[in-house]
């Protein structure tokens, strides 16, 4: 990667890729340099946007992770990644309405989508909607997302 960078450090993707590398290792500082440089090569990359804002959550400038993830959303509405991120960070902060509106809005884009279905069901939850979030709940498992016993119980009253 670091040869690629070298022979033409005009590549964005060749940033991203060392980026994600050093993500993986914990590097969240040097990663966040690369994903900033890969973005200012190719702004209308939608993962770049992504990417960066989970190094950013990491780094806890929970602003900035906030950004970027609606502007990953911005370049391209339908991606539920982006979505979920974000109302994670949204349930991180205690904004559970905002949540489950962004769990909404990523289900709506992938019906198939396990972690959100399962994310919005602990967000209803603390919201004291356990009806809504057993259905969540069940949904999530039938899709494959493995829910603990003692979490069933807790939502499914």
């Amino acid at each position: 990667m670091n040869e690629a960078i070298a022979d033409n450090p005009n590549m964005p993707f060749a940033y991203a890729d060392r980026g994600y590398a050093r993500m993986e290792k914990r590097q969240y500082r040097e990663a966040l340099e690369d994903y900033n440089q890969a973005v200012r090569l190719d702004p209308a990359n939608y993962e770049y946007f992504l990417n960066r804002g989970l190094i950013k959550e990491r780094l806890t400038d929970h602003e900035g992770a906030y950004r970027d993830y609606t502007q990953a959303i911005n370049l391209r509405a339908d991606y539920d990644k982006a979505w979920l991120n974000r109302g994670n960070l949204l349930f991180k902060r205690g904004k559970l309405l905002e949540a489950v509106e962004d769990y909404t809005v990523a289900i709506t884009y992938n019906a198939g989508y396990s972690s959100a279905y399962f994310n919005r069901a602990i967000a209803l939850g603390q919201l004291h909607q356990y009806e809504a979030a057993c259905g969540d709940l069940k949904t999530a498992e039938v899709l494959g997302h493995v829910v603990e016993a003692k979490v069933k119980r807790q939502i499914c009253r």
